[in-house]
């Protein structure tokens, strides 16, 4: 005994245990076999725990160790009475021991044995104490060892058996985030939906930093944001409107910018089913709502989206107020405001900026529509002159040049307004970024103006004065061709630049 002292106070603990052992389980009926029986507990405890690399074999012998000694030293009231201690001991040492056990493979990251040792606990030593909290660590070493299906198995075991626990209000809301990490999203909006209907005031801020790190922090406000949106892409759009009702009612006050995006969400539902007038009224009530406080790419999004609806219910008279609206707001500065936001991350800012570019180049691209079917007006003018040479030559110089002339000005004009696509742009660590479904858009647009300019030539008919008149029908054409033929060129070019640009991109649409 004296020599297992000098190893224990030493801490050679593994030699220590060895004659501990020895002398509490071949000598009983020595009055040091009680002390030494304890002091073998501690030393497996403290190798299996306390130790800088903690041997889960030592808690393994220790939980072995346990009924041999109890039936050795406490097996009779006598045999009892005569080792208070170590009996009172051992009878609750078997429960701590599972839960060290447990602990030491967490600690170890051997997760599945750990959840299986709670899992155990909780089968066997419902004396043991909280059972609700040994469920959630199941869960949670489930979930460390990437078994999402056992941890969600355990979870609602412990909803149905302890519905009022705190662990149990944690677990609703992490069976939906075990449901998001596979994908399963009705599901994981269902368990959502109902922690954010019980625990409303659920909003992360009391979570501790741990928590929050490893994702085992409830936020109804997340929650509920998370299953408006599933709700959208499973085109389950009657629960998607109900959970941005929900959301709004909660948290509007509290959260105005998380719910502007909520509820700028839902526009998209009436978008899909080309809904033009519930488009143009849900996004005037955003407007006048949340203008103040939206994302300023919502706010752009917004007004591209009711001037596409009106352009759609051929009202372009009425979509131009906002298309104009869309492309004054990204120039007044929506860019920095978007990348000097607080409250979004880094990448979230990044996917602001492109919407919200996207959407004003759209809009500029619909701008620019109203000067295309300017041009398009300017007809090409009959033939009026003698059936002569000379009358040929007079209405080339005269008719055909004026008119030339004020088409070419109204191609320019859509021309240079065209190109305005191309000038909304944001720059993002150094990289530039633009809208590149839009400029190909605006180029393919400008070759058609350039090619429709071509075939107004090519497709006039004939003047029936001089049509046969070979001579003269030869400089009836020529004319045309020498008018023509540079404009072709530049045709194929901004054609070309389209196709470029899709192609680098890869994206291709009807423009491309």
């Amino acid at each position: 005994y004296r020599r297992a002292r000098i190893y224990y106070e030493s801490n050679r603990f593994e030699e220590a245990a060895l004659l501990f052992r020895d002398i509490a389980f071949n000598h009983k009926d020595s009055e040091l076999s009680e002390y030494a029986a304890n002091l073998y507990l501690d030393c497996l405890n403290i190798m299996g725990t306390q130790l800088a690399e903690p041997n889960p074999a030592c808690i393994q012998q220790l939980s072995a160790s346990i009924d041999p000694m109890h039936t050795a030293f406490c097996a009779s009231e006598m045999a009892a009475a005569e080792h208070p201690d170590l009996c009172g001991t051992l009878g609750d040492l078997q429960c701590q021991v599972r839960r060290q056990e447990a602990e030491t493979y967490e600690k170890t990251q051997q997760y599945k044995k750990a959840a299986s040792t709670y899992v155990r606990i909780f089968r066997r030593h419902s004396e043991c104490g909280e059972m609700d909290e040994v469920l959630y660590n199941a869960a949670i070493n489930f979930e460390a060892a990437r078994l999402l299906g056992r941890s969600i198995q355990v979870r609602k075991v412990l909803i149905e058996r302890f519905p009022e626990s705190e662990w149990s209000k944690r677990a609703v809301y992490l069976i939906g985030a075990n449901y998001h990490a596979l994908a399963f999203y009705e599901q994981a909006a269902k368990y959502y939906e109902d922690f954010a209907r019980k625990y409303p005031g659920e909003d992360g801020k009391n979570c501790s930093a741990e928590d929050e790190e490893v994702g085992l922090c409830p936020n109804a406000v997340d929650g509920l944001k998370n299953a408006t949106f599933f709700r959208l892409g499973l085109m389950d759009d009657e629960k998607a409107m109900e959970d941005a009702e929900l959301f709004a009612r909660s948290y509007r006050k509290r959260m105005p910018r998380a719910t502007s995006q909520v509820v700028f969400s839902i526009g998209s539902i009436y978008e899909r089913q080309k809904r033009w007038p519930e488009v143009i009224s849900h996004y005037k009530k955003f407007l006048t709502d949340y203008k103040r406080v939206a994302v300023p790419s919502d706010v752009i999004l917004a007004n591209t989206a009711i001037g596409r609806a009106y352009w759609e219910m051929n009202k372009q008279g009425e979509a131009k107020k906002y298309f104009t609206a869309a492309v004054k707001t990204w120039r007044a500065g929506a860019a920095k405001r978007i990348s000097t936001l607080k409250d979004a991350s880094p990448e979230e800012r990044v996917g602001y900026l492109r919407k919200g570019l996207n959407a004003a180049a759209e809009s500029q691209f619909y701008l620019s529509e109203y000067l295309f079917a300017n041009f398009q007006k300017v007809a090409f003018p009959a033939y009026k002159g003698a059936r002569s040479k000379a009358g040929v030559n007079k209405w080339a110089k005269t008719y055909f040049a004026k008119w030339v002339n004020k088409k070419l000005a109204a191609l320019r004009a859509a021309e240079t307004d065209y190109a305005k696509v191309s000038q909304i742009s944001a720059t993002v660590e150094g990289k530039k970024l633009q809208s590149a479904p839009w400029q190909s858009a605006a180029a393919s647009r400008t070759g058609e103006l350039y090619r429709s300019f071509v075939d107004e030539f090519r497709d006039a008919p004939g003047p029936r004065e001089i049509e046969k008149d070979p001579d003269l029908y030869d400089i009836y054409v020529g004319a045309l061709d020498e008018q023509s033929e540079p404009l072709q060129r530049q045709a194929i070019d901004k054609f070309e630049f389209c196709l470029k640009t899709a192609t680098n991109v890869r994206w291709f649409n009807e423009w491309s």
